[in-house]
């Protein structure tokens, strides 16, 4: 890769970041389970089964899964709460 091709990269991957920061932002402040909500009746639905998985268990409920998408679900979940706690502190450290 040269260098052109680097830096360009390295900005989309920048951009992405900062995409992904705002939807956690907004996720958060919609709700997790009226985001369960919005996914489940999204045509794809299916394919984030994962997804959808981890908002319930963060939700208390136990879906009945296959055991790889119980994993996967778990990962995100810990993801999940890396955000909100970064959210937090954020929100913490601008109220102070």
């Amino acid at each position: 890769m040269d260098d052109w091709s680097c830096l360009v990269f390295c900005v989309r991957v920048g951009e992405f970041e900062s995409l992904l920061e705002t939807l956690s932002r907004e996720v958060f402040a919609l709700g997790i389970d009226q985001l369960a909500v919005l996914i489940r009746e999204s045509p794809a639905a299916d394919h984030l089964l994962p997804l959808t998985t981890a908002l319930e268990l963060e939700m208390g409920e136990e879906p009945q899964v296959a055991i790889e998408v119980r994993r996967v679900a778990e990962d995100m979940q810990q993801e999940l709460l890396k955000i909100r706690e970064l959210l937090r502190r954020e929100e913490a450290d601008g109220n102070a």
